[in-house]
């Protein structure tokens, strides 16, 4: 692919201080701004892009809207900050954010591997349109690891109660059984550990010269003045706008997602948190006596935790969240942990995670087997 020469220093120096500081009408802004569109450089086309936002020229959305798409094979590539075309793809993002022009979701999706703040910001404007990007980002933010993309993905889904949410967060949540294992003189503690945390370094450097005081975004959970909520919800999500030196970065403590999917999936079926912990986060004591009376607890319990997901199941089925294919796809398994606080005795068997649903159950008057 050619790309574009950088210009001198000098250059570059003198065609900035044509524009900027750039005191215009509307009007000359506007022609300025279609002239820069419409040029073959991307230090024109960015340019052209920071006037349209700075001057909220509204009439200049679908040119923005077809300059993204046109910046669309660049998108694969992995390119730094001092790039142009880095620079160009910034400059247009930025003036869709602050025109609120909708943009498709084809348009959004090639630009998510380094502008995925923005995709999400653009995207949370209609969630419902856009419901299947937003599903695919909330898929692919696993790895996000501040979790602010992968919270706000999931805040836009469960709040709009959009289809294929509520498959998606059971798929990623995980069902367990803790058995506390007893004696006559001991008795299950509770437990707790800390989190520690840890620092990211992101986007150095400047933009190349020449450019516009392009603005870039992050996303953040705890807003400061002039921050805008992008996703609301329990833990609601905001984004910052700032120049690359206004960026926060620095350091993060790893969200705990478990509790995270647990909440959204007490809200998606309107139960208590306390309702979907008891089904899908089931604690047992158990005092010991044999291995066998030891296999026959725990497979009572697990029985009753089964009634209580299937319930649960048939629960989200009739809030009109989960579909009847959805939860015949779903391959729920119970994780099985032990916890051992006998001073003495056998050691405990080996106990594999199980089905969490045996012999099918019942949603709507049907029988899932």
């Amino acid at each position: 692919m050619t790309r574009l020469v950088l210009i001198a220093l000098p250059v570059a120096a003198a065609f900035a201080q044509q524009f900027e500081p750039f005191d215009a009408t509307e009007r000359q802004a506007s022609a300025k701004a279609a002239q820069w569109m419409q040029s073959p450089g991307y230090r024109e086309k960015a340019w052209g892009a920071y006037l349209a936002g700075k001057y909220r020229l509204q009439d200049h959305s679908a040119s923005l809207v077809s300059q993204l798409e046109a910046l669309r094979e660049l998108a694969g590539d992995t390119l730094h900050v001092d790039a142009p075309e880095f620079g160009a793809i910034q400059a247009t993002l930025d003036a869709l954010i602050q025109l609120g022009h909708p943009v498709d979701a084809a348009n959004l999706l090639p630009f998510e591997k380094q502008w995925a703040d923005e995709v999400l910001i653009l995207l949370a404007r209609d969630p419902q349109t856009n419901r299947e990007a937003l599903l695919a980002m909330a898929g692919n933010s696993q790895r996000d690891p501040f979790g602010t993309l992968w919270v706000a993905t999931h805040n836009l889904l469960v709040e709009a109660r959009s289809a294929g949410i509520a498959a998606l967060v059971l798929s990623e949540v995980n069902i367990s059984h803790v058995f506390h294992v007893i004696d006559g003189s001991g008795f299950a503690p509770g437990a707790g550990s800390g989190q520690g945390g840890g620092a990211i370094d992101f986007m150095s450097g400047d933009f190349a010269p020449g450019f516009p005081p392009i603005s870039v975004y992050e996303l953040v959970f705890s807003p400061q003045t002039g921050d805008v909520i992008v996703a609301p919800g329990t833990h609601p999500v905001y984004y910052h706008r700032s120049l690359l030196n206004g960026l926060r970065g620095g350091t993060f403590v790893p969200l705990d997602r478990q509790e995270y999917r647990l909440e959204y999936l007490a809200q998606l079926s309107h139960l208590p948190l306390g309702a979907i912990k008891e089904a899908l986060a089931a604690s047992t004591v158990i005092r010991w006596r044999s291995v066998s009376d030891y296999r026959s607890q725990v497979e009572t319990a697990l029985s009753a935790q089964r009634a209580g997901i299937g319930q649960f199941l048939e629960k989200l089925q009739s809030a009109g969240v989960l579909a009847p294919d959805e939860a015949d796809a779903l391959e729920l398994r119970i994780l099985i942990e032990q916890d051992d606080q006998r001073k003495a005795g056998p050691a405990l068997p080996n106990l594999l995670p199980v089905p969490a649903l045996i012999g099918g159950w019942v949603y709507n008057g049907c029988r899932s087997g």
